[in-house]
């Protein structure tokens, strides 16, 4: 019993520089992808990659944060029909976005830089990556951060030597997109095979289970998480959105590539959160909400104290990089820095989920809001200062917006962890 023990928590270790080589691989695809492609193309990437974000902001109208919520315990008290019921209306729900998504490029809707074809290959895109994560909630809620890591890493290394390849032979945006949605939507299959095995439930009857189910689910619950995904993906993604719209082509993509700094923060995130969220609600589940609490912090402080030290470091690495290997780019180099903070606070923040996890999505969803609409407020008023300067008002946008969330979902977080027992 007690090498079985071992062996688990030496697996459960040896999961994170599985997963940061994970990591790395999506992260470091950008930069390859900035160098292979030319300006034009990398913006056109770019586009596509927000309207990916977009699909992925919908979180299947609210049912993929309601898994993520509810399935680590359904699969701790055996509740494998549940389970499939739940992983199966996600799915539906997803594919209903693909829908809707496909008939807006069929419309052919544009906005701003984002062209109709931008919308049809950022949905396929954001399609295929949200069901990705969707089957593997599976291993990140069933305590195998192990698995999960291998997964990411297989679609990781799959997309790189499919896409790269691709982009060198043919400098189009659109084919690396569909090789990254291809190879995403591969090892979404055959991950989802495992799945459905391990669950012991036919898939066809998980699916005629989770329509017959619709009716019964809380589409209040729902409604209230899908307009806190919206909140949370705004507050992340406002400046980004607003490049795309105010800035000329070329300024759109010179922020593009200063923004890959917050790209990799939000992957980074995800990643880690795929094992911490489990981890916190479990706590909450079995310990209470100062328990988790105190998991929480211990995880956020450490990383965002970690992040911001080495952000005078990776700054000046960065600056140096770009001038040698970048040049075309060099115009991102003022940015990077505000970015850079606004991406270590957007790793270290785990408290919007200890606020999802406890059942205070409300608060988390007035937290964004507030955020957005203040710092938007504040860079309208500022505006004239940065008019020559657009690009550097959204860097600056993005940094506070980051702050304003972090430490007030902090607030709330400890407010509540502190009258939990009262």
């Amino acid at each position: 019993m007690a090498i079985d023990i071992t062996k688990h928590r030496i697996l459960q270790a040896a999961y994170a520089p599985i997963l940061a080589m994970a990591m790395a691989i999506m992260f470091g695809r950008l930069l390859v992808l900035a160098k292979v492609l030319d300006v034009e193309s990398f913006a056109e990437l770019n586009a596509a990659l927000i309207v990916s974000g977009l699909v992925g902001m919908l979180t299947s109208f609210g049912l993929f944060l309601d898994l993520q919520r509810k399935l680590p315990g359904q699969l701790a008290m055996g509740q494998r029909q549940a389970a499939a019921t739940q992983i199966a209306q996600s799915i539906l729900g997803t594919a209903t976005i693909a829908l809707l998504g496909f008939a807006a490029a069929g419309l052919r809707l544009s906005v701003g830089s984002i062209s109709p074809l931008a919308i049809g290959l950022g949905v396929f895109h954001g399609i295929s990556q949200q069901l990705f994560l969707i089957v593997t909630t599976e291993s990140r809620s069933n305590n195998e951060p192990m698995r999960f890591a291998l997964q990411s890493l297989t679609r990781a290394v799959g997309m790189a030597i499919f896409a790269f390849p691709i982009a060198v032979a043919t400098g189009l945006s659109a084919a690396v997109i569909g090789a990254e949605s291809l190879v995403t939507l591969v090892s979404t299959l055959l991950i989802s095979r495992k799945v459905w095995n391990k669950l012991d439930i036919p898939l066809s009857v998980s699916f005629q289970l989770g329509l017959r189910s619709i009716g019964r689910i809380n589409w209040g619950s729902m409604a209230s998480l899908l307009m806190l995904s919206l909140a949370v993906t705004a507050s992340g993604n406002m400046d980004r959105w607003l490049s795309s719209t105010k800035l000329p082509h070329d300024d759109f993509a010179h922020y593009s590539f200063a923004w890959i700094t917050l790209t990799a923060a939000f992957a980074v995130q995800g990643l880690i959160n795929a094992s911490v969220f489990p981890m916190i609600a479990r706590r909450s589940a079995l310990h209470g909400k100062q328990s988790a609490f105190r998991l929480t912090f211990l995880t956020a402080t450490g990383m965002v104290v970690a992040f911001l030290v080495a952000i005078a470091p990776c700054v000046y690495i960065a600056d140096i990089a770009i001038k040698k290997f970048y040049p075309s780019y060099s115009a991102a180099i003022p940015l990077i820095p505000l970015l850079a903070v606004a991406a270590a606070l957007r790793i270290s923040d785990f408290w919007s989920s200890f606020l999802v996890i406890t059942g205070n999505e409300r608060t988390s969803l007035i937290i964004n809001v507030a955020a957005v609409a203040s710092s938007l407020g504040a860079w309208v008023m500022t505006s004239g200062f940065f008019a020559g300067t657009q690009a550097l008002g959204l860097a600056y946008l993005a940094a506070c917006v980051a702050a304003l969330t972090y430490l007030c979902s902090f607030a709330a977080s400890y407010r509540y962890a502190k009258f939990a027992n009262a």
